[in-house]
């Protein structure tokens, strides 16, 4: 009588060993994970480990087919043929990941494909070239400064599409061929031009070629007396004859928006041109400085007061703590633009910025986004203002609206960092997750590092693919600064529940001169004793955490901090009271804060108070409220708590048999 298929799967144990094996391989990639840790292996190095130990479980199968019963068969041409197949394809796996990554290659752009093409009215300015005779340090800058206003000057044009300044300088000194640089801006035409400076005579050579098949299609030579009035005459005579030449049309009263001269004094008009080649490369505080010297020599240029205004409310906010007097300064050179040339599109920028930077909290974001959108109006091409009201529309919960305008951007700015950065966080917060990857990714090779973080937490908070994030991380660039990578680490060990490499992670020294760092460090601390079941000592960090607290809350309200900052301290604090059982002094602090940042404030940023006040009732064994909390949390776009972080999380261990917990993980409500 013929054996069956399953008789003979039987007979040759063939489940057991399967079992066996995997049971095996489980314990030897848990024990290679965290001696590899521990002892800093490459990433390679596991990889290859994990890839080797899949293969072996065919390999396992095969032999157990052939010898699952012992003595009856000898090594054949098949089996042999078979494992030699294996071992083929474990080689090839290998092999491919020897190849470096996009991130490991670098930055370059070549191969890079603009992700939309765009009309036959679209232009890329590429970075002009510059020479003087008697000032060769600041030359560049002054030449940056040139093209960023020929940029500007472009960007007025409703019918011509103008590719963003980051995405052209990426081809300075570039020698690729222009249907090659054509190709990955997405664009119809290029404009070529060199600057030469030579005491008091100003030369400028400029071409436009045809980004498909390299032809001229216009050129000229301006040599000009080197005065405020000619330079303004040759920007303005290149906008109009490129529009001229790509067909683009000129709209009612845009003639003389772009022959406008805003002032008259060579020296001011130098400052502010420097002031744009330093903010262009990133120099914000030598611009600003820039900016403040344009004023000072010409107190009736408005263009140059109304970016010194947006560029010190930009430094205020950004610092988290409110420098009054860079407020302050910030809204008298608004006032002044307002005063010289309250329609200019960077009067409205800086209007936009004082509303969303300048009020003490909430932000005023409708009235912000008023001014980036009239902005958009007056520059349709410029990426700034359209990059400011994406972000608006994300503070007010319009992920829709917030994701168009940061794919316009991209669009016209396609090889900068910075709008695949925003799609990829915002995917990413908004649990697309698969399209978090792809943008967050393009903006990585990009050279936008902090996309690398956003990654991370894609790993490790929004899918809890613990070992996937272990091996991102192991990869962090130079530029992540090594205490955030410890972060993510002890974050990693706290949801794999690994009390020794926790306990490593917290003996990392901290920071003892910054009350964030001491109460970081205590809040760590109180985690592993609850990791080592040692409740006594846990109550022991608690009290240190508190103080901790205490002292932070402090330090920021006598240092100024920005109100909604203040919240967050003071959500940290009710969960410190909390973990004392100091009921009241927990929902005291819950409440101002929640007061200080109601959802609908900043619906982007609302999360993290949210989820410290659940914690607070879990610790505070609240069951409902911190339920309650946690469905408002997971409601909301965040980088801090996912349905994935709170099956890991053990601080929210008291909830886990909870019917509504439960539920809450199996089906999470929906960012909305």
């Amino acid at each position: 009588m013929k054996e069956s298929l399953w008789d003979r799967l039987k007979q040759r144990k063939l489940f057991q060993w399967a079992l066996a094996y995997a049971a095996g391989a489980w314990a030897l990639l848990e024990s290679v994970d965290l001696v590899g840790g521990q002892f800093g292996w490459p990433t390679r190095l596991l990889q290859s480990i994990t890839i080797l130990v899949a293969m072996g479980f065919f390999v396992v199968l095969v032999l157990a087919w052939y010898h699952g019963e012992k003595g009856q068969q000898t090594v054949s041409g098949p089996e042999l043929l078979l494992i030699a197949g294996l071992l083929g394809i474990a080689g090839g796996l290998m092999a491919i990941l020897a190849q470096p990554s996009e991130e490991e290659a670098g930055t370059e752009t070549a191969g890079f494909v603009s992700p939309t093409s765009l009309g036959p009215a679209s232009v890329a300015v590429l970075p002009f070239t510059g020479s003087s005779a008697t000032e060769e340090d600041q030359t560049d800058f002054f030449v940056d400064g040139i093209h960023s206003e020929i940029l500007t000057q472009l960007s007025k044009i409703a019918s011509l599409e103008v590719i963003g300044r980051a995405s052209v300088m990426r081809f300075a000194d570039s020698e690729e061929p222009i249907q090659s640089i054509g190709a990955q801006l997405g664009v119809a035409s290029l404009l070529e031009g060199t600057v030469l400076r030579a005491g008091e005579r100003v030369r400028m050579n400029v071409r436009l070629l045809d980004a498909g098949s390299g032809r001229e299609m216009w050129a000229e030579a301006y040599e000009r007396e080197l005065t405020v009035e000619q330079l303004f005459a040759i920007q303005a005579d290149i906008a109009v004859r490129i529009a001229s030449a790509l067909q683009a049309t000129l709209s009612a009263g845009l003639g003389e928006r772009i022959a406008d001269r805003p002032t008259d004094s060579l020296a001011a008009y130098d400052h502010y041109l420097r002031g744009h080649g330093y903010w262009g490369r990133g120099l914000r505080d030598q611009a600003i400085e820039a900016y403040q010297l344009a004023v000072s020599e010409d107190p009736h240029f408005a263009p140059a007061w109304a970016t010194l205004s947006s560029g010190l409310f930009s430094r205020y906010f950004t610092t988290g703590i409110r420098n009054l007097e860079d407020r302050e300064k910030a809204f008298h050179a608004l006032q002044q633009a307002q005063s010289l040339a309250p329609e200019a599109a960077a009067t409205h920028m800086a209007i936009g910025y004082s509303h969303q930077y300048g009020s003490d909290w909430p932000m005023a974001l409708d009235s912000a986004a008023e001014q980036f959108a009239r902005v958009i109006e007056l520059q349709p091409s410029s990426v700034g203002p359209i990059l400011a009201l994406g972000r608006v529309r994300r503070h007010q919960g319009r992920w829709e609206d917030a994701l168009a305008l940061f794919e316009r951007a991209m669009a016209l700015d396609p090889l900068a960092g910075g709008p695949p950065a925003h799609l990829g966080e915002t995917h990413r917060n908004l649990r697309s997750l698969d399209q978090a990857v792809r943008y967050l990714d393009r903006a990585i090779a990009l050279g936008r590092n902090p996309s690398f973080r956003q990654k991370v937490l894609l790993r490790l908070i929004s899918v809890t693919d613990t070992f996937g994030a272990r091996l991102l991380i192991d990869e962090a660039p130079p530029s992540i600064q090594p205490s955030q990578v410890d972060e993510w680490r002890r974050r990693l060990a706290y949801f794999r529940r690994d009390v020794p490499a926790l306990m490593a992670l917290v003996d990392v020294p901290f920071d003892s001169a910054s009350f964030a760092y001491e109460a970081l460090r205590y809040r760590w601390l109180v985690r592993l004793q609850r990791l080592r079941e040692d409740p006594g000592r846990e109550q022991v960090y608690a009290d240190s955490l508190e103080v901790a607290e205490k002292h932070r809350l402090r330090d920021y309200m006598d240092g100024g901090a920005l109100l909604g900052l203040v919240a967050y301290r003071r959500a940290d604090l009710a969960a410190a009271h909390a973990l004392l059982g100091k009921e009241e002094e927990a929902l005291r602090e819950a409440r101002i804060a929640q007061e200080l940042f109601p959802v609908e404030a900043d619906y982007w940023n609302a999360d993290y108070v949210y989820y410290q006040i659940a914690r607070m009732h879990t610790f505070l064994g609240n069951t409902e409220g911190a339920i309650d909390e946690l469905g408002r949390v997971l409601a909301l776009p965040s980088d801090n708590v996912s349905p994935g972080t709170l099956r890991l999380d053990r601080d929210f261990d008291p909830l886990r048999e909870h019917p509504r917990f439960q539920a809450l993980l199996e089906d999470p409500p929906s960012v909305n």
